[in-house]
């Protein structure tokens, strides 16, 4: 499966969630410019709202991150993983503007981290894969 395969399909995503506001709707045109049925959307506010939706029928698919999405499969035997998207975005840690001090901490700890090779480990061990790692930088 795809996220071409979404076509027609009930796709329930977590409210705000870059699957929700990007992905589903990107599809959703890439379907309809196609002539295919266009990606159902059932808006959820959380991961336990998604695997009822599943489980009741009300979804076909939940959309969330890779490594949670091999959590709940490996915990629940009537789910597997479908397919991953290599997303263009990025995770933040907001603080406030005027703590200078926090943010440069959190920064170079961050560079401390990737330069030891300790995230790559870790996303290989949570299923996003070493390639999915992306350099630290300072967007203040």
């Amino acid at each position: 499966m795809t996220a071409d395969d979404l076509c027609g399909k009930t796709v329930a995503a977590a409210a705000g969630t870059y699957e929700a506001t990007k992905l589903v709707p990107e599809q959703t045109a890439k379907c309809k410019a196609a002539g295919k049925p266009e990606v159902n959307m059932l808006m959820v506010q959380n991961t336990d709202n998604s695997i009822q939706a599943i489980k009741s029928g009300r979804a076909d698919i939940y959309l969330t991150e890779a490594g949670s999405a091999r959590e709940i499969a490996k915990a629940d035997p009537a789910f597997t993983t479908a397919f991953t998207v290599d997303l263009p975005i990025m995770v933040g840690f907001p603080i406030a503007k005027d703590n200078t001090v926090m943010r440069n901490a959190v920064l170079d700890s961050m560079k401390v981290i990737q330069a030891s090779g300790a995230q790559k480990k870790l996303l290989d061990y949570w299923g996003q894969g070493a390639g999915a790692q992306r350099d630290a930088v300072d967007k203040g």
